[in-house]
This record gives structure tokens, C-alpha cells and sequence, in this order.
């Protein structure tokens, strides 16, 4: 679990977005917030990955002030989920989520342009692109039971004046 930001501020006042990568399946959740709190994480974390896909065993983070919250703490341990911190001197130890906030700020460059303060609105359709990515570890069959054809990624919605998300070119997974 990243943050991600400050970015220019979007409509509604979202500087930031809360990243989540599972490191199995290389699955991606992230949300646009306003500020990052504590409560802002352990809302995300329970709204988009506990309720949506399962309680998991683990949670791999930095020590940013929003993780080390006592509350935040308090709710892992509610669900029994073992809080790992990655070092302030050796980041990499978080590095899927890492290398995942790069492709997702690179893709998120190249499609905004001069649109830099549609980036809350572009992030789904950023999303969409790096979930349907071939490249990805567990295919959308195995992950969600249905597949991602090519013809739905070619008609992928974007926003008005904006590259698609999926024309991002230089992107690699690890």
C-alpha cells in the first residue's frame, strides 16, 4: 500500500491517490483522496480490498504517518492482518507497489498532456489499461472468471481530448 502525489489538484480537491497492489496477481486498486489520513487509507483498504476480494494475510507498507496510525494498526489486527513496514532507508522492500506507481505515473503522463488536472478523472481508464495488460502474471479469466477481449480494450472510454490510456508505450511489468 503508496500514496501517490501530491498531484495538481483535481476536481473535488483530490491531490493524491492510495495505491494497492497484490503481489500474487499484480492486481491493481487505487482511489484519488483530497488529504492523506489514516482514516482516508483504512477506508480505502476496507471499501476496496477487504469487502471487494478478500481479508488478506498481509499488508505491506511504508512508514508513512497515515500507515503508522494507531487506529489504522488497530483495524489490521481487528482482521488479524500482519503490518509489514518497509525500510525508510531501503524502499524497495515495497518494491511491486514501487515499480507499479512508476508505470502508472508514466501512463498517466503520457495520456494527460496538457491536461494535468484531469488526472482523478483519467485514473480509471489507467487502470482499465494496466489490468488488461497481457502482460499481467494471472489473466482476468483466472482472476475474475471472464476475460478482457481485444476489441473491448481498442473501445476503451476516455476521456474528451485525452490519449487513451492503452496507447502507453514503454511501460514493462516485473
Amino acid at each position: 500500500m503508496d500514496i501517490m502525489g501530491p498531484f495538481p489538484v483535481a476536481r473535488g480537491g483530490l491531490k493524491f491517490f492510495i495505491v494497492v497492489v497484490d503481489y500474487m496477481t499484480k492486481w491493481v486498486e487505487a482511489k484519488p483522496v483530497p488529504h492523506v489520513t489514516a482514516v482516508a487509507c483504512r477506508k480505502f483498504f476496507h471499501e476496496h480490498i477487504v469487502t471487494r476480494f478478500r481479508i488478506p494475510r498481509v499488508l505491506v507498507s511504508d512508514n508513512g504517518r497515515q500507515f503508522i496510525d494507531h487506529d489504522f494498526e488497530e483495524y489490521l489486527a481487528t482482521y488479524l492482518i500482519l503490518h509489514k513496514r518497509s525500510s525508510v532507508a531501503y524502499p524497495q522492500s515495497n518494491g511491486q507497489v514501487e515499480v507499479t506507481n512508476r508505470t502508472l505515473l508514466h501512463c498517466l503522463k503520457k495520456s494527460l498532456d496538457d491536461h494535468k488536472t484531469s488526472w482523478a478523472e483519467e485514473l480509471p481508464n489507467i487502470l482499465w489499461a494496466y489490468r488488461t495488460d497481457k502482460g499481467i502474471p494471472l489473466p482476468p479469466s483466472l482472476q475474475h472468471g471472464s476475460t478482457y477481449s481485444d476489441r473491448n480494450r481498442r473501445t476503451l472510454p476516455k476521456s474528451p481530448n485525452l490519449r487513451p490510456p492503452h496507447l502507453c508505450p514503454g511501460t514493462t511489468r516485473t
